[in-house]
């Protein structure tokens, strides 16, 4: 029983952000009037000397960030906590708008595309695991074959889940087994 409320109490936090998102009003039929494209593959991601800050008095928690991404490259973002890395990945998601500069995939603005959410997954810092088998909670149940998830997992270093018996392997408790970076 005390996992069960343990598993209760840690999602009270998502599922009240979850409700207060959904009762914002930002969903509304207005918010994706203007995404009209949909992309297939994505080629290159850019950031044109974008700013942000949250409020527009606020100092900005970045400023002219200018970066470009393309579909064979492996990046990382690093930086100390509140720098904006997360905050990075919201705008790519268009989930927030820039205070200045620009967003695009494959040169369409991120704000006209609109599957961008099917096209750019991001695991967050807080992990969640699904009951489910390695396999599933890699892909997030998208239709993935398992060469691929295999050699992403090599190139990630994770030799130990490399292989497909090990990505039948269920993963249970939230995956206590395996570490933080993992």
């Amino acid at each position: 029983i005390s996992y069960y409320i343990q598993q209760l109490v840690v999602t009270k936090v998502p599922l009240h952000s979850i409700k207060d998102f959904m009762e914002s009003g930002i969903l509304s039929e207005d918010t994706y009037s203007g995404q009209t494209e949909t992309i297939d593959t994505v080629k290159e991601v850019r950031f044109n000397n974008v700013s942000f800050s949250y409020n527009v008095n606020d100092k900005p928690l970045f400023e002219r960030i200018s970066l470009s991404a393309h579909k064979k490259g492996l990046y990382l973002i690093q930086g100390e906590s509140g720098c904006g890395k997360s905050t990075l990945m919201n705008l790519l998601l268009h989930y927030d708008e820039p205070r200045a500069g620009s967003i695009v995939i494959n040169d369409i603005h991120v704000k006209n595309i609109a599957n961008v959410t099917k096209l750019i997954t991001v695991f967050r810092q807080e992990a969640v695991f699904f009951d489910d088998s390695l396999r599933e909670n890699i892909r997030a149940y998208q239709n993935i074959d398992d060469n691929t998830v295999i050699e992403l997992l090599k190139k990630l270093k994770l030799n130990r889940f490399a292989a497909k018996a090990a990505l039948d392997d269920t993963v249970f408790k939230n995956g206590a087994s395996f570490s933080g970076g993992e």
